[in-house]
């Protein structure tokens, strides 16, 4: 340690000193005498200051005496003096020579300096304990180190002692959710073996890093089909799982007024064609740290989920149901809202306008191929979805032969026929007329029969396509016998003869 004293100065003192002969003694006119002190702070004790007189006269011994300037004096020419403050002190030492009245003093400027306490730093994180603990560490430099105890002082009023303290956190600040939080501290140094406190006057501001969320974010995919409208959640970022810098992740999902806990969910739409909100806040376990996030699922309707489906009964009675058609729309009533559907029939004619799942009966005037459409509405569609299909609408023909001339040409009866068409229980002769003929391919055969009349070796004997009778009354005629055999075959436009969609008549 350092010496803690510096000299100011030095002074001397004259008496008279009256003797027979009378001598005028001067121990600093004559140099025959001189005076001094010397001291050491004590190894234990800085406010301990040892002291040592130095001094020599030719007129005698000196006594000594000394003012610590204090209020506290001693004499002797070694003296041990303890003063109760840090400070600076003038020390004045009197050498006196009683047989000759000579007095010298010396007079030095000592301080007792403050011990040194210094680059203190003081650093503060949360703690492995727990987000809401930190942890704050003090250090400095000074001579007594291994002793010094610390008194912390915090802002909120809490205080501490030791070199290592922590605190919990009533909560932390949220006006930086982010960064670094500013903790101000005051600091004080108790050094026991002196009995000395050092004190900050202003308070160590203390920069601590709050805990951060990573990787945190909310995804949620479509896992279900049609009505189910089922959205399975998580909360991964790129994949990888979320982790808090200090502490643990707890989460909180809300969703159409549901409160859940976890880091998956599955959740099920209640309807389709609405935007549904979904918060997911991570919560630093234990603290007021925390983060959400927000996703909106909704399972949108389209075309895929809503459809209808046409039939039609190829019938053989004398109604005017043979060209009648059967309708019905097909959609998951559970997710849509009040539908509402407008019908075009492709024929023309004013729309056809249902509720709910009304089904639609419809008579249309000529068998054909007919494009019809359904629009579908519902409260919870934002636009409507119109829905178009191709329908073949029919009515079952029967064909005959009929012969308008009968001929003798050896043994055979030889006449010329007509092939014609008619619903049974109510012939129509002209019943080619109730076809959108552009939307049907006609096919006729006479495949067998004896064709020697009027001694040739046939007749009419050829298959025709789409010869249409302009009157519709017959379809073709022919000569030969009794004995023909044909078919009629009607299908929907670029469908093979073989079809199931196509019907067949023969005679």
């Amino acid at each position: 340690m350092k010496k803690m004293v510096n000299i100011i100065s030095k002074l001397c003192m004259f008496s008279l000193v009256l003797v027979i002969p009378i001598y005028l003694i001067s121990g600093c006119a004559d140099g025959t005498d001189s005076v001094d002190f010397i001291y050491t702070p004590n190894s234990t004790d800085i406010k301990t200051i040892n002291f040592k007189a130095l001094g020599k006269s030719d007129f005698g011994t000196f006594e000594f005496s000394w003012n610590f300037g204090d209020g506290k004096k001693s004499s002797g020419q070694e003296v041990s003096h303890t003063f109760e403050k840090f400070g600076k002190y003038n020390v004045v030492l009197t050498a006196t020579i009683e047989e000759s009245n000579i007095v010298t003093q010396v007079q030095k400027e000592i301080e007792i300096e403050v011990p040194i306490i210094s680059n203190i730093t003081i650093t503060g994180k949360p703690s492995s304990k727990g987000a809401d603990i930190i942890e704050y560490v003090i250090s400095s430099i000074s001579d007594y180190d291994n002793e010094i105890e610390y008194n912390w002082q915090f802002d909120d009023g809490t205080t501490a002692t030791g070199q290592i303290v922590s605190r919990t956190l009533s909560k932390w600040p949220n006006d930086d959710n982010t960064g670094n939080i500013t903790d101000r501290v005051f600091i004080s140094a108790y050094i026991p073996s002196l009995d000395y406190t050092y004190r900050m006057n202003e308070p160590y501001n203390v920069k601590i890093e709050k805990p951060k969320i990573n990787n945190f974010n909310i995804n949620c995919t479509n896992e279900g089909t049609g009505g189910d409208k089922i959205f399975n959640c998580d909360v991964r970022k790129g994949g990888v799982n979320p982790t808090a810098t200090v502490g643990r992740l707890t989460y909180e999902w809300v969703f159409n007024g549901e409160v859940r806990n976890g880091d998956t969910q599955t959740f099920i739409l209640p309807q389709a064609n609405y935007d549904y909100p979904v918060y997911v806040t991570a919560t630093i376990d234990g603290t007021n740290i925390s983060e959400t996030r927000k996703a909106t699922i909704n399972y949108v309707i389209g075309n895929e989920d809503i459809n209808f489906n046409c039939s039609t009964a190829i019938v053989n009675d004398n109604h005017e149901d043979a060209l009648k058609i059967r309708c019905q729309p097909q959609y998951n009533k559970a997710a849509l809202l009040n539908p509402s559907i407008s019908w075009q029939m492709g024929d023309g004619s004013l729309n056809i306008e249902t509720t709910g799942n009304e089904v639609v009966n419809y008579t249309y005037t000529q068998a054909g191929i007919y494009n019809i459409e359904m629009q579908f509405k519902a409260d919870n569609l934002k636009e409507p979805i119109a829905i178009s299909k191709k329908q073949t609408v029919l009515v079952n023909l029967y064909t005959s032969t009929s012969f308008d001339k009968n001929t003798k040409a050896g043994t055979h009866s030889c006449s010329n026929g007509a092939i014609r068409t008619y619903r049974v229980g109510r012939a129509f002769l002209n019943n080619f007329n109730l076809f959108r003929q552009d939307d049907f391919d006609i096919y006729s055969s006479f495949s067998s029969g004896n064709f020697n009349c009027k001694g040739q070796s046939g007749g009419w004997n050829k298959n025709t396509v789409n010869v249409w009778d302009a009157a519709g009354s017959s379809f073709g005629t022919f000569w030969g016998d009794w004995d023909q055999h044909g078919s009629f075959i009607l299908c929907p436009k670029g469908i093979n003869q073989d079809s199931p969609e196509c019907i067949k008549s023969s005679f």
